[in-house]
């Protein structure tokens, strides 16, 4: 973990006051335990501790999944309905885009081959919300979602955390 992640991780850590007590009493077996916790990966999903795992490779299944009943099939449908239809022969560019990124994210679904770990895929995914039925914000996130991985966390990063008692400093230094 890179120092600026483990700035990230002492915030997320502070955000929960159940989390900075522990971090304060140096309890790291606790600590370890939180942070292994939905709600303490949850807290490092939120403080951005995530990379992108690339190729996430999924298909209708993988999405229907993902998404439950009945948001799944929704999607897919909407998606399919989106790529089949027939655009006005005086379209705009930026209709022309949308149109062909529905069409290349239908073929490659149906697949088992969009890969939501591609920049391109979750950029046109989040210039998507909205556009199809039921791709709304929440939808979205969860299929992007499927190829972050959270930044592990070692114990050396948590030791590394935790406050030095007061008075360690003249013992470190040969004072006492």
């Amino acid at each position: 973990m890179t120092p600026a992640q483990r700035q990230t991780l002492l915030g997320a850590i502070n955000a929960s006051t159940e989390a900075a007590a522990m971090l304060q009493a140096g309890d790291l077996y606790s600590l370890r335990a939180w942070i292994s916790s939905s709600e303490g990966q949850a807290a490092r999903r939120a403080a951005g501790l995530v990379s992108i795992q690339q190729p996430r490779l999924v298909g209708e299944g993988r999405v229907s999944e993902l998404l439950g009943d009945p948001a799944g099939p929704i999607f897919v449908l909407g998606l399919q309905r989106a790529a089949e239809a027939e655009l006005p022969g005086n379209a705009t560019l930026e209709q022309l885009a949308q149109h062909a990124r529905f069409v290349q994210a239908w073929r490659l679904l149906q697949q088992g081959q969009l890969d939501v770990g591609l920049a391109v895929t979750r950029s046109a995914f989040q210039a998507s919300v909205g556009s199809l039925p039921g791709f709304d914000q929440a939808v979205c996130d969860a299929l992007l979602a499927e190829a972050e991985v959270l930044v592990p966390v070692s114990d050396e990063d948590l030791s590394v955390l935790i406050p030095e008692p007061p008075g360690n400093d003249a013992l470190r230094r040969g004072e006492v």
